[in-house]
């Protein structure tokens, strides 16, 4: 468990702080703060890095809560920051989770705003994000592809890649288990032959490399970019961690999100 040094607000008349240093001693003199640690003394407040502490280099956070109508099902959709700077986000509710990195933030009237989206490896069948294909018929590779063959019209819901972009549904093959599913790379093309009832989906790498043939008799599960697909964060709340690496001096003065309600 990490130690924090927290700070007390009498004008607040609460705690309102959790600080990443964690020192021996503190003192306060002639309004300088010092702290000691391992015999040595600092001075807080005196350069221009910001969350440096006895040499180690800390990230900024602000955790929030939204709770509004907590017995209804919602649909968190968004965030929006009024802050100096953008920052990555964490999300979390009763029913699953979600990010957003610093760089997917756009400033609109002042404003960051961001589409909420699913983890990349989200492969829960409860979302539509992941839909079932089929068994593998026969398996075939080639330079930088692999051809999976099914039997049937299969795969209708499967998205396809882009030229140039990293945006087709991910494939991933299960034996056995969803639990021991292992990621085969991108779906590129998708063709159906009627003469031999055949569907053939052709994968490439992802965006992180990967590429590899799954075995005849696994079954194929299909999951959409996440990027693409960005249908936000259902549930009854939704925690909020923000977190930044920036150096310089940051702040946040509001956090709201586009919510409604969801209905089954």
């Amino acid at each position: 468990m990490a130690n924090y040094t927290l700070t007390y607000s009498p004008v607040l008349a609460g705690w309102t702080s959790f600080h990443s240093y964690f020192p021996d001693w503190m003192a306060n003199m002639n309004n300088n703060f010092y702290t000691f640690v391992n015999g040595e003394i600092w001075k807080h407040n005196t350069n221009s890095v910001h969350n440096n502490f006895y040499g180690t280099q800390y990230n900024s956070s602000v955790r929030t809560i939204f709770n509004d109508a907590p017995d209804e099902q919602k649909m968190f959709k968004t965030l929006h920051l009024e802050a100096s700077d953008s920052w990555g986000a964490q999300v979390l509710s009763n029913l699953g989770s979600g990010n957003i990195n610093n760089d997917n933030f756009v400033k609109k009237e002042g404003m960051w705003f961001a589409y909420i989206r699913r983890e990349d490896n989200e492969s829960n069948t409860v979302y539509l994000s992941a839909q079932g294909v089929s068994e593998v018929l026969l398996v075939s590779s080639g330079a930088g592809f692999v051809d999976i063959t099914f039997a049937g019209k299969v795969g209708d819901n499967v998205n396809l890649n882009s030229p140039g972009r990293f945006s087709g549904d991910i494939i991933y093959r299960i034996n056995g288990s969803l639990a021991a599913k292992a990621k085969c790379g991108m779906a590129s093309t998708k063709t159906y032959n009627p003469v031999t009832n055949r569907t053939v989906i052709r994968i490439i790498a992802d965006a992180t490399g990967t590429l590899v043939a799954p075995t005849v008799g696994d079954f194929i599960l299909s999951v959409k970019n996440s990027v693409s697909e960005s249908f936000g964060l259902r549930g009854y709340y939704m925690d909020v961690q923000l977190d930044s690496t920036n150096t310089d001096s940051i702040e946040v003065f509001q956090v709201s999100s586009e919510v409604f309600k969801s209905y089954p």
